[in-house]
């Protein structure tokens, strides 16, 4: 009975081990390493100075804290993806649906498909700022960019 618990236990590790190796290349273990990307800073690199620093690091997602014109052009057909941030003073703003077609319009489109923005975050720490001024804005300017998106990109672009 030893030795068939052990032919056992040695089956259950190759089972489990062979589990581990497939679901760990499949697209649900897909492995991304991303970087934030900002400006406020002193003696910052250019953006196109930028672009092979970022490859070094082996990261394929950047989170734009803003949607600098410079940097967004600066990658260009690198294949790395961009989450695109907008800021807590653009939240009041963005109530209304026309000036989120404008930001889409100005800060996403003239930048795809070159570059391959995936995301955009509206807002930064809305929810658990001690500052409460925002998070009544912060659904209705989600919704009115994800509109503008939808209608200017297509809803599977960004």
């Amino acid at each position: 009975m030893e030795q068939h618990h052990h032919h056992f236990t040695t089956l259950l590790l190759h089972i489990s081990a062979l589990l581990l190796l497939l679901l760990t290349n499949s697209p649900l273990f897909t492995t991304a390493i991303g970087i934030n990307y900002g400006l406020i800073a002193n003696n910052l690199p250019s953006p196109q100075q930028a672009v092979p620093l970022v490859k070094s690091t082996g990261a394929n997602k950047v989170e734009l804290y803003d949607a600098n014109p410079t940097v967004l052009k600066a990658f260009d057909n690198t294949g790395i993806a961009f989450t695109v941030g907008i800021d807590n003073e653009y939240l009041t703003k963005l109530q209304d649906p026309s000036t989120a077609e404008n930001w889409i319009q100005c800060n996403v489109k003239p930048y795809l498909p070159a570059t391959k923005i995936t995301s955009i975050s509206v807002g930064n720490e809305v929810l658990t700022s001690n500052d409460r001024s925002f998070s009544g804005c912060l659904l209705p300017a989600m919704q009115n960019i994800h509109s503008a998106q939808v209608k200017f990109n297509g809803e599977r672009c960004v």
